[in-house]
C-alpha cells in the first residue's frame, strides 16, 4: 500500500482531466496522498535492494535476495535457505519476513479478498537465524529449534507423518492471528517463530506442558530422547500452493528457565539454643552453597525455604515460634533435632490419583523429565488429557497413563536430578507396575500399554463395561461402583458382611478404606455407614476384587507378567505378598495379580518395611494421598513422609519436599535442582534495549473539494477506483489507521538443518 501511493500520485492527473479539475487540485490532492518519490525511495521500492543493503552493510557474504509469495513467503525463504546451508553454499542465514498490514488500503483489499479468519490486519517483523546444528553447538549458540535432516533422517518420515503440534494458516492448526492479526507475508514466519518458542519452552499455548508422542528409537541420538516436533503448514490467499516446514525440539538444550528458583536457608547448631543463635545472626551452614549435607554444623537442623527476603523474614519468625514453643512449622519451615536414622524408599501412588493439571509446574520448569519416557512411549497421546480442556472427563486409561506420566517424571527428578538412592520401592495398587518401570526392572511400557487395549482390561472388561464382572456375576451386565469410606475398618465390613456383591478393595488406613461392587448393593451399604463418610471413587474400576480373579485372572497375569532386569539395592515391596520379594518375571507377575484379586492392606506393606528399616518415604505421582496414609499408619514413630505433588502448588512444592529431606539428613543435590532452574538464566520476552521505533503512517488521503464547484462533476467509473468528493460533503477521508510506537523484540534462533 506505501508503494502503491507513489501510483496514485502519478495518476491523480489523469484522473484530475477526466473529472473536470483544475491543476491547481491536483497539486493539493498529490500532497495528500504522499510524498515524492525521491532517489532513495526508488531504491526503497526494489525489494531486492532492502535485501543487498543489509548484506552490504554487515558485509555479509552469501547470496542476498527478496521472496514474494504472500503468506507463504517466510517458509519460502526458510526453505531456501536451509537448502543452501545443506549444500554447503553458506554458513548461516538471516531470514526475515514483515509486513506492515495495519494500513487502511490493505484492509480495505483484505476485507474484499481474504476470508475472514486472514482480514483483522496485524503488523509483525520476524527474523530467525539459520546455521547447521553442529555450527551453531560449536559457537555456543542458544538454539530454539531443529529442522531435521540429516541426524534426525533415521525417524524423519514417521515423526513427520504425526507431529506433536502444528501451528499455521491451514485447518485444524493452531493460529496466532487472533493474537496478532493477519500479518499477510509475515504469517508464516510468526507462526514458525511461535512453533520455535514452543519447541524451546517445551510449552505450546496457553502455556500449557508439550509432551512428546513420538518414539526416537533408533534415531541414533543414544541416551537421548524422542524429540517434540511441530508443523507449520500456511495456505497462502492464491490457494494454489501450501508450504510446510517441519521442527524438532534441540534434544541436547534444555529449555529456560522461567521461573525463580527459591532458596535453601540451612542452619545447623548442636542444640536447639545454638541453631536460634545461629538464625538470629544469619549465619547460614555452608550447606546452603553445596551440594553435600556433611558440612552442616551440628546435629540440629533448620531449613527454611524462602523465595526473596520478605519471605524469609516470615518464615524465619514462624520458625523461632515452632522451636521455642512448638508453634506450628507450616509451609517451607524444616526443623529435626537430630538427623533421620534409617533406609529411604520411593512410594508410588495409584492411578486414581490423576487429576487435571497434575504436575503442570514442575514440567513446565524442568520439561526435560519427561523425555525419557517419550522415548519409547507416546506420552503425549495419552496422557495429554491432563493438561487439556477442565470439563474433560477422564476414563480409566486416562486415569492409568496420567499417574504414569508424573509419577516417572518424579521418577527422573529424585534419582538423576536430585541424586537420591533409596533402597525400598513401595507401590500401591498400579503403583506397583510403575515402581517396576522407574528403576528399569521393567522395560517396555507401549509394549504392556498395548497389551492392556487389546485386552480391553480398562474399558470394557474391568472398566466402564464391566464385562469381566458380569462373567463372575452370571449376568448378562454389571453396574460397578468404588466408594472411599472414612470409617474404622470393622464397621465397614460388618456394613457389607450381608452383601455379597460388596468388597472390601483397599485398606489405607484403620479409618480410611475402599469398597467396591454392585451400585444398589453399595449404596445400601453407605446409606448404613451415613453419606457424609463416603465418596464415590471417580477411578471407578474393578480391582482388588474377587471378580479379577473368577474371570480374568489369565489374561492379568499374562500382561504382567514381563521381561525383568533385576537391580542391585533396591528392595520392592508388593501389596500381593505385604513385604518385599525378590523380583523376577514370575515373582512380580504373581505379586501384581494377587493384589489385583484381593484387598490390598497397605497398613500391613508399610508396617513390613518400617520392620524392615525404612524411615524416609518419598512419594511420586500426583496429590499426595500415599504421604498422608503413611503418616497415619506410622504416627506414633519418628518417620518422614514427603510428597513431591500437592495440589495448587508446582515448584514450590518440590522445593519444599527437599528442604524437609535436607532436615532429616538425607543427602540431596538440592543445589543441582536450583542449578537447573538458573539453567540459561531467564530472559526477556520483550527486549530491554534501545526501541525500534516504527513512523506513523502518512496519515489519511483527503482529497481537495473541486474549487467553486456547485455540484459535483459526473464521474466515470475509473479503473483504479478513485472517486472525487462531493463538494457539498466533506472531503473524502480513507478511514485513519495510526500505528503506535512498536517494540521489536529480537528472537535468536538457530535451527539448523544437520547434515
Amino acid at each position: 500500500p506505501e508503494a502503491a501511493r507513489f501510483g496514485v500520485r502519478w495518476r491523480i492527473a489523469t484522473l484530475a482531466k477526466k473529472w473536470g479539475y483544475p491543476d491547481e487540485w491536483v497539486t493539493t490532492a498529490r500532497d495528500a496522498i504522499g510524498p515524492v518519490l525521491d532517489a532513495p525511495g526508488v531504491l526503497g521500492t526494489m525489494p531486492n535492494i532492502v535485501a543487498n543493503r543489509i548484506n552490504s552493510q554487515h558485509d555479509l557474504a552469501g547470496p542476498s535476495f527478496t521472496v514474494s509469495s504472500e503468506e507463504r513467503s517466510g517458509l519460502d525463504a526458510i526453505d531456501l535457505a536451509t537448502r543452501s546451508l545443506r549444500a554447503g553454499e553458506i554458513d548461516a542465514a538471516l531470514v526475515g519476513a514483515v509486513d506492515l498490514s495495519c494500513d487502511p488500503v490493505h484492509r480495505a483489499a483484505s476485507l474484499s479478498q481474504l476470508p475472514p479468519s486472514r482480514q483483522a490486519p496485524g503488523d509483525a517483523a520476524v527474523m530467525v537465524v539459520l546455521k547447521r546444528l553442529d555450527d551453531a553447538e560449536r559457537d555456543g549458540d542458544r538454539v530454539y529449534a531443529v529442522l531435521p535432516g540429516g541426524r534426525f533422517d533415521q525417524t524423519m518420515n514417521r515423526l513427520d507423518d504425526r507431529p506433536d503440534v502444528r501451528f499455521g494458516l491451514t485447518e485444524g492448526a493452531t493460529s496466532v492471528t487472533d493474537l496478532f492479526g493477519h500479518a499477510h507475508a509475515a504469517s508464516g514466519l510468526l507462526h514458525l517463530a511461535a512453533a520455535a518458542l514452543t519447541m524451546h519452552h517445551r510449552t505450546t499455548r496457553g502455556d500449557v506442558p508439550l509432551l512428546a508422542s513420538n518414539s526416537a528409537a533408533g534415531s541414533g541420538l543414544g541416551p537421548g530422547v524422542g524429540p517434540r516436533t511441530a508443523t507449520v503448514t500456511v495456505d497462502a490467499m492464491d490457494g494454489i500452493l501450501s508450504r510446510s516446514i517441519f521442527l524438532a525440539e534441540a534434544t541436547d538444550h534444555c529449555a529456560p528457565s522461567r521461573f525463580a528458583s527459591p532458596r535453601l536457608h540451612i542452619f545447623g547448631g548442636a542444640t536447639p539454643a545454638d541453631l536460634l543463635e545461629s538464625l538470629a545472626a544469619s549465619a547460614e551452614s555452608t550447606g546452603g552453597d553445596t551440594s553435600s549435607i556433611d558440612t552442616i554444623s551440628g546435629p540440629c537442623r533448620l531449613v527454611i525455604v524462602a523465595a526473596n527476603d520478605a519471605q524469609f523474614s516470615e518464615r524465619a519468625e514462624r520458625a523461632r515460634k515452632h522451636i521455642d514453643s512448638g508453634h506450628p512449622a507450616g509451609v517451607g519451615v524444616h526443623f529435626r533435632v537430630a538427623p533421620l536414622v534409617g533406609e529411604m524408599a520411593f512410594v508410588f501412588t495409584a492411578a486414581g490419583a490423576a487429576y487435571h493439571g497434575m504436575g503442570a509446574g514442575l514440567l513446565r520448569a524442568i520439561p526435560e523429565l519427561t523425555s525419557p519416557v517419550s522415548e519409547t512411549f507416546p506420552l503425549g497421546q495419552v496422557a495429554s488429557w491432563a493438561y487439556g480442556p477442565n470439563n474433560h472427563e477422564p476414563t480409566p486409561s486416562d486415569y492409568l497413563w496420567g499417574t504414569s506420566l508424573l509419577a516417572q517424571s518424579h521418577a527422573q527428578l529424585t534419582r538423576h536430578l536430585l541424586k537420591l538412592t533409596p533402597t525400598a520401592a513401595i507401590g500401591y495398587s498400579s503403583g506397583e507396575g510403575g515402581s517396576l518401570y522407574a528403576f528399569g526392572v521393567w522395560s517396555d511400557m507401549d509394549a504392556m500399554r498395548g497389551e492392556i487395549e487389546s485386552s480391553g482390561m480398562m474399558e470394557s472388561e474391568l472398566g466402564v463395561e464391566f464385562a469381566a464382572v458380569a462373567r463372575a456375576w452370571g449376568t448378562a451386565s454389571a453396574d460397578w461402583t468404588m466408594w472411599n469410606v472414612l470409617a474404622p475398618v470393622e464397621e465397614v465390613r460388618q456394613a457389607i458382611a450381608d452383601e455379597a456383591l460388596v468388597h472390601l478393595a483397599i485398606i489405607n488406613t484403620a479409618q480410611d478404606v475402599v469398597i467396591g461392587g454392585d451400585t444398589q448393593s453399595c449404596d445400601r451399604v453407605v446409606e448404613r455407614l451415613g453419606l457424609r463418610r463416603c465418596r464415590p471413587v471417580a477411578y471407578n474400576l474393578a480391582c482388588h476384587v474377587p471378580e479379577v480373579g473368577a474371570a480374568f485372572h489369565q489374561q492379568w497375569l499374562d500382561i504382567h507378567t514381563r521381561n525383568v532386569t533385576p537391580v542391585d539395592g533396591v528392595r520392592h515391596y508388593s501389596n500381593g505378598t505385604n513385604g518385599a520379594y525378590r523380583v523376577s518375571e514370575a515373582a512380580c507377575a504373581a505379586a501384581i495379580t494377587r493384589q489385583a484379586e484381593s484387598t490390598v492392606d497397605f497398613p500391613s506393606t508399610i508396617e513390613a518395611a518400617y520392620a524392615d528399616g525404612v524411615r524416609i518415604f518419598v512419594e511420586h505421582g500426583p496429590a499426595g494421598a500415599c504421604t498422608n496414609f503413611i503418616t497415619e499408619i506410622l504416627a506414633d514413630r519418628d518417620i518422614l513422609a514427603v510428597q513431591l505433588d500437592r495440589r495448587g502448588q508446582g515448584i514450590e512444592q518440590i522445593f519444599d519436599a527437599v528442604a524437609a529431606l535436607v532436615a532429616a539428613g538425607v543427602d540431596v543435590d538440592h543445589r543441582g535442582l536450583s542449578e537447573r532452574l538458573e539453567a540459561h538464566g531467564s530472559y526477556p520476552l520483550v527486549h530491554d534495549g534501545p526501541q525500534l521505533v516504527f513512523p506513523t503512517h502518512p496519515g489519511p488521503v483527503e482529497l481537495p473539494p473541486h474549487p467553486g464547484a456547485s455540484s459535483a462533476p459526473v464521474a466515470p467509473v475509473a479503473k483504479q477506483g478513485v472517486k472525487p468528493p462531493a463538494s457539498d460533503a466533506p472531503p473524502q477521508t480513507l478511514a485513519p489507521q495510526t500505528l503506535a510506537p512498536q517494540t521489536l523484540a529480537p528472537q535468536t534462533m538457530a535451527p539448523a538443518p544437520a547434515l
